[in-house]
Parts: structure tokens; sequence; C-alpha cells
């Protein structure tokens, strides 16, 4: 007779990848609620210290002995990872510093429109992450127009090497949508309901900051032309695309498709 030590794993053995995603998640969460929160900080101190990161690298690390759709999860979150580094990034530079570095981290990020992407299964982490990049990025395009303003001869384009130009206010009206959905969606209690205080205090920082932004004074409509604008921006750029001397080389094609997959996946799923 044998034992289940002598047993292979049955089916309900194997580690799937999105449970394995959703446990690191977790922890993301967790850190962010509880880390640096003054009712919390000394109890996730003792229970986890400073072994967090080394809990999530081990973690990631088991994605090898995954079987369904092990990329994919694999991808996603460590997608979610890079948004939390770069939100930990913007937490190390000092308030009253240059906003060259706040620019500075912005810049650095080159992964971020495939990880804003690719993190939509993650609820209120990633809104408020999502809230976090775009506030940066619209503070980063105003620093850059301000000093284009003062010394048009030496300031950098905010343009330069991309056809489309996102608009600041447009970014601070994104992330207080972000902040308010992270504010009532989920569950009230735990880690979640620690994140949804947060995002409703960072989404009165916005209002508070950004006057137009506040309900009915000034807010962009989401009109249906703007589904038009999207649309035809995309078609502008196909055009620029086919119209190229060359052919893309094999890493430009790698390239794109590392950005293509994951906006397909994001529309076909109907995760938006």
């Amino acid at each position: 007779m044998r034992t289940r030590r002598d047993r292979g794993p049955g089916p309900g053995d194997t580690l799937r990848a999105g449970e394995l995603a959703d446990v690191i998640a977790g922890l993301c969460r967790m850190e962010t609620a509880y880390a640096t929160n003054p009712a919390h900080r000394e109890t996730y101190a003792a229970i986890f210290g400073k072994r967090m990161a080394d809990t999530r690298t081990g973690l990631l690390a088991c994605f090898a002995a995954t079987a369904t759709e092990r990329h994919r999860h694999e991808d996603d979150i460590r997608a979610l990872l890079r948004l939390d580094a770069f939100a930990r990034r913007l937490d190390r530079i000092d308030p009253a510093a240059a906003p060259d570095e706040i620019a500075g981290a912005v810049e650095d990020y080159e992964q971020a429109s495939i990880d804003l992407l690719r993190t939509t299964e993650y609820g209120t982490i990633r809104d408020i992450l999502v809230a976090r990049y775009l506030t940066a990025k619209a503070r980063t395009l105003t620093h850059h127009d301000t000093r284009s303003d003062i010394s048009p001869d030496t300031a950098p384009d905010r343009a330069a090497g991309s056809l489309v130009h996102p608009h600041p206010a447009a970014l601070i009206q994104g992330a207080i949508h972000f902040y308010n959905h992270a504010a009532t969606a989920g569950s009230s209690r735990g880690s979640t309901g620690v994140l949804r205080a947060l995002a409703a205090a960072g989404s009165a920082e916005l209002r508070r900051a950004n006057p137009l932004h506040r309900k009915g004074n000034g807010e962009i409509s989401p009109a249906d032309s703007e589904f038009d604008t999207i649309a035809q921006t995309i078609n502008d750029l196909v055009l620029i695309t086919v119209s190229r001397r060359n052919r893309f080389t094999d890493n430009e094609i790698e390239h794109l498709l590392a950005m293509v997959d994951p906006m397909y996946y994001y529309i076909t799923s109907g995760r938006n």
C-alpha cells in the first residue's frame, strides 16, 4: 500500500500562479497599510521586522514551480511590485526637495505605462499606487512646463520623444478618480480598510491642492468624444509606424509586443 509520501502530487497539490500572486499582493497591501501607520507600525515591525522584502523575493522564486498561466501572473505581480517600489522612492524624497527629484523618479520608471495595465486585478492597493504615479507624472509635466516658460532655450521639452501630450490637469483628475474608487471599494476591515482611509485622505489632499478639481468646479467630463480622440490618436500612430523606412528589428518587435500584449489583455478582459 502506497502512503501519501510515496505518491506524486495530486491535482489539489499544484501550486497555482494566480494564488501565489494573490499572496504577494496581500503582503504588498499589508506593508503599505501598516508599515508606517502610527497605529500599527510597532505591531508590523514586531511581526515582519525588515524581512518583508526577503519574503517577497522568496515567494517570487516559487513561480518556477507553478503550472497554469505562470508567466502572466508573474509578470503582473512584478508590475505591482515595481509600482510599489516607485511609490517608496517617492516617500524617500524630501517634500521640500527640488521638483527635479520627483521628475527623475518618473523618468527613470520606464515600464510605468505597461505596469498600469498589468495590475488591474489587484484592487485597492493598485488604485492607490496608480493615483500616486499619476500625481507624480502630472507634477513632473507641470514642472517642465514652468521651466520652459522661464527659459525656453534651455528647458527640456516634455513632448520630446513622444507624439502625444498628456495634460497634467487630466492626470490629476485621474488620480482623484483612483483614490475615490480605492476609498469606497473593497472591505472596510483589515489592511484594505486602512488603505481605504489612506485613499480618502489622498483624494482630499489632491482636491485641496487643486481647487479646480473639486466636485462640480471645472472637472473634465467623460464625454463620448474622448474615445474618438483616443481612436484617432491610435490611427495616427499606426500611420506613422507603417511609414517607417525600415522594417522592425527583432528587438523592436519584442519591445512592441511587451507593450501591446498587456493592452490587449486589459481591453479584452473587461477590467478598466
